[in-house]
């Protein structure tokens, strides 16, 4: 049966991600020709960790300008932390802005088979949106990626205060599109959050793992596939 709706995970489904925050803060640093102590990157962290509970805060706002200005406080107080001009912090969080997030980012890639996959779900009529464990970053990059325009949703799971497998993330999609849970089919690569949580709520899923090679249901290994999954656990 055809679903409804298509509901995607963004990192390792939609967007190849390369993570690591010491490791990005140093490349931002380094593009801004700034030089940081040793220990730098890994105060930096240290400083983001200690505020979880004022960043879940301030994703929770949807805000993106507070979102923003958040990041430069935290820069602020870390460029005071290792001797430099707190000043800096804006461009810092513009440099980060395109390093990360522009089209040439250094975190992101979107995997070839995403765009003619959405194309493809688009022509037969299945709508599609995007539930993440991801903070407000997530619509920048996907915007940075060019595609963000291509789904109806796009739901952070920091925006909403709780994340996947937490159903009321999947009852967000069926909410906003007015479907069934049975007529939305969830793609994403983590076997508890993305499939788990959502067949407990009731949706159908696609696992996705491309580096795998033998095929057997829930897995695919290429989003080209998926039309050929839409028979399956519904």
């Amino acid at each position: 049966m055809k679903p409804k709706v298509v509901s995607f995970d963004c990192a390792q489904t939609l967007l190849e991600v390369d993570w690591s925050m010491r490791r990005y803060i140093a490349d931002v640093c380094a593009h801004m020709e700034l030089e940081i102590p040793l220990e730098g990157a890994s105060i930096y962290e240290d400083m983001y960790h200690t505020r979880q509970n004022e960043f879940l805060t301030v994703n929770q706002t949807r805000n993106q300008e507070e979102c923003e200005r958040w990041w430069i406080r935290l820069g602020e107080d870390w460029l005071r932390a290792i001797g430099k001009d707190p000043g800096l912090a804006p461009q810092l969080q513009t440099v980060s802005d395109e390093v990360g997030f522009g089209p040439n980012s250094i975190l992101f890639r979107v995997y070839d088979d995403v765009i003619p996959t959405l194309e493809n779900l688009a022509e037969m009529g299945i709508r599609v949106a995007v539930l993440s464990n991801w903070d407000h970053s997530l619509h920048k990059a996907l915007r940075g990626q060019g595609i963000y325009d291509r789904f109806e949703l796009v739901i952070a799971s920091l925006e909403e205060g709780f994340e996947k497998p937490d159903p009321r993330m999947f009852e967000r999609v069926t909410e906003f599109f007015g479907v069934k849970a049975d007529e939305v089919m969830h793609v994403g690569d983590n076997p508890i959050d993305d499939f788990e949580g959502a067949t407990q709520f009731g949706m159908r899923a696609v696992l996705i793992d491309r580096g795998r090679q033998e095929l057997l249901e829930p897995w695919i290994n290429d989003l080209s596939h998926l039309p050929g999954a839409f028979s399956w656990n519904g």
